[in-house]
């Protein structure tokens, strides 16, 4: 169940920030009881031309990427894919299989949505977790992130 702010404490903030005399995002937080991150999507992300956190989230996951640019949009969504033929192969739930691997069942559905690759140990897991082997992965962009996670549990 997601958690709404009603429409007149966003407002409220968006007053508070506009004309706060330099009030901080923390303290238009503190003074309004709306949470931090919530205060800082309808203040901080106006500013940075976005009409919504729907559409900063849009351009995150068309545009920000990690190294690789388009070939890592390409990544996530094999890997997101293959995440996902591979839970349900094995016939159990997302929020069974982020808990046996150690993550939120938030994240798992991040994985298996195309919005998100682990990194390190979390993409280890998930990989034995999943018998995904560095043949199933057939993207460089993975393979590396594969040895970056196994290097980084040897050190």
């Amino acid at each position: 169940m997601v958690n709404r702010t009603p429409e007149a404490k966003i407002r409220r903030v968006q007053r508070l920030y506009n004309n706060g005399e330099g009030l901080s995002v923390a303290e238009i937080s503190r003074k309004t009881r709306v949470p931090y991150s919530t205060v800082y999507d309808y203040t901080r992300l106006l500013e940075r031309g976005f009409s919504s956190k729907d559409e900063y989230l849009r351009y995150l996951n068309k545009y920000r990427t990690c190294r690789g640019g388009k070939k890592t949009i390409e990544a996530r969504k094999r890997f997101g894919y293959l995440v996902r033929e591979k839970r349900e192969g094995i016939k159990i739930s997302q929020y069974q299989a982020a808990k046996k691997v150690g993550v939120s069942r938030e994240a798992w559905r991040h994985y298996e949505r195309r919005e998100y690759i682990p990194r390190g140990a979390n993409f280890l897991r998930l990989c034995e977790f999943l018998d995904i082997e560095k043949k199933d992965l057939q993207d460089s962009i993975l393979e590396d992130r594969l040895l970056e996670a196994r290097e980084t549990l040897l050190t």
